[in-house]
């Protein structure tokens, strides 16, 4: 039995940004059948921006922390991009938390399966 979350569509998601349903990045209502992708990119993004506030920190500042460019910093926080592994062990080194919401599966519905248990 194949997961909803191993299904081929998942190669052809968008950027999460283009997933909300209504209001304002990242704290925006998702689109109904929003891949899993963008959820965690939109906690990714509430995450960050979470520990950039809490610190006091700006973005020009924790790139020149964690080697990482400005930019991309930027848009992942604006939901266009999903950093990579690399980026995001750099982002959680530098700022001492974690960003990547591990297991966020578990409690987003699936699109296909609304219904399905939690383990």
């Amino acid at each position: 039995m194949q997961e909803w979350w191993e299904g081929p569509e998942l190669r052809d998601d968008q950027v999460p940004c283009r997933y909300v349903a209504a209001g304002e990045w990242p704290n925006a209502r998702l689109q109904v059948d929003a891949p899993l992708s963008a959820h965690y990119g939109q906690e990714v993004a509430r995450r960050l921006k979470a520990a950039m506030d809490q610190q006091r920190i700006s973005q020009r500042t924790l790139a020149r922390l964690c080697a990482v460019a400005q930019a991309t910093i930027s848009r992942t926080l604006r939901g266009e991009v999903l950093p990579d592994l690399g980026t995001l062990a750099k982002l959680e080194a530098a700022l001492g938390v974690d960003i990547y919401p591990t297991g966020l599966y578990r409690n987003t519905p699936s699109p296909t399966t609304p219904d399905r248990p939690q383990p």
